[in-house]
């Protein structure tokens, strides 16, 4: 079952739900809600991330990302019709035991579903250790990297929660989850990288790793968007 695939991000909010009861046990009182941020791609084109955050009694926060898409299917409890929905209206909804969903302006609904984004290509976990190398290298993590801070409200942003037995503001928690911007990627101008260069940064970084080869990763360049980086010069 998909449930047991440790691999497969969940689709549906049930799933997730299930994840966070395998894993931190639920409790009546705690609080699941759902965040949802913009992912723009290099090709112009944008797809949403998805999170489920669990809050337990103590503020401590848990985070389930889901699949990546720009619709859900759900079934709104009122009508009880099942249709497709924009993935940004998520965003901030609240989340039951039983995996129905009160969104912002209060409607509610169940058997929520993210619909998969159908992406031009999908990175591999290689893929973006060696994208982040090469970020490294081109000293551009101001620039391209996105965090879920982006876009809070400021009201929850503000939020204390605990963490680790210390008081911390939920803003500047999240603050550290941090994504690839591949839209802002794709804009900046970068100089042209040695692929050695990042092949030694991806060796540092990642020293567990088996490192890949210059091929590898001029083709994974190639497809962030990056400038097609130069190779070492043959001896």
């Amino acid at each position: 079952m998909t449930r047991n695939d440790p691999i497969r991000k969940p689709t549906t909010l049930a799933e997730a739900i299930y994840i966070v009861e395998q894993s931190y046990g639920l409790s009546e009182r705690a609080q699941i809600v759902v965040h949802v941020r913009r992912m723009n791609l290099n090709t112009g084109k944008h797809f949403h991330l998805v999170v489920l955050e669990y809050r337990s009694l103590h503020d401590e926060s848990a985070f389930i990302p889901l699949q990546s898409g720009n619709m859900f299917r759900a079934i709104e409890n009122l009508t009880g019709q099942r249709r497709e929905y924009a993935a940004d209206l998520l965003d901030g909804g609240m989340v039951s035991d039983d995996a129905v969903v009160t969104l912002q302006d209060g409607t509610t609904l169940r058997a929520v579903e993210i619909v998969p984004a159908r992406l031009p290509y999908e990175f591999t976990p290689l893929d973006e250790k060696v994208i982040h190398a090469a970020i490294s290298v081109a000293k551009i993590e101001g620039a391209v990297y996105r965090s879920f801070r982006h876009g809070l409200p400021e009201e929850d942003a503000k939020r204390i929660i605990d963490v680790g037995g210390k008081s911390v503001e939920f803003g500047k928690f999240v603050s550290g989850l941090k994504f690839i911007d591949f839209g802002k990627l794709a804009q900046i101008e970068i100089q042209p990288l040695l692929l050695l260069n990042i092949k030694g940064e991806f060796e540092m970084l990642f020293p567990d790793e088996k490192s890949p080869s210059e091929q590898k990763i001029s083709d994974t360049l190639a497809l962030s968007g990056f400038w097609k980086p130069k190779r070492r010069p043959k001896s």
